[in-house]
């Protein structure tokens, strides 16, 4: 069973933390470069520099918590066939040659409900005949997370 959600947040936490660790340098070392500073300005900075790395932790702890979700569903829930519904293009590029990653949404049922799915970003195009499995919450049925790898392997 894959864990890979929640890396948006882990991605975003990576940022949030390189960058306020770089402003909190900052705000350090500045008056030490500049004297004409004052204390005031410096601790200005580094206050944003704090505030970043608390965007930090509350990304990290959000990312957490979508895994401990999945795996707690994974874990506990029950194991549902899906169906691949759509496709799409996320609209952000994260790779180097700037194309754009996927998403897949797939529907299930539960107690003759229909409730959807949505994947992490996938750097690879999923097989459009496959047979995805969703982990449904116990708790809720409108919690449901994809296995990423069935949506590579066809059925």
């Amino acid at each position: 069973m894959p864990v890979r959600t929640g890396f948006g947040c882990m991605r975003a936490a990576a940022n949030f933390l390189g960058l306020g660790i770089a402003v909190v340098v900052i705000g350090s070392v500045l008056p030490l470069l500049r004297p004409s500073l004052c204390a005031e300005e410096a601790f200005g900075i580094r206050c944003i520099g704090y505030c970043l790395l608390a965007a930090a932790a509350l990304f990290f702890l959000c990312g957490k918590f979508r895994r401990w979700l999945y795996l707690n569903a994974a874990r506990t829930g029950s194991e549902v066939k899906a169906r691949l519904v759509l496709i799409y293009h996320d609209h952000i590029p994260c790779r180097e040659d700037g194309s754009h990653p996927y998403i897949a949404v797939c529907e299930y049922y539960w107690d003759g409900k229909r409730y959807l799915a949505t994947s992490p970003t996938l750097k690879r195009r999923p097989e459009l005949y496959c047979s995805p499995i969703v982990y449904v919450s116990r708790h809720s049925p409108k919690h449901g997370f994809l296995d990423i790898d069935t949506l590579y392997n066809k059925e």
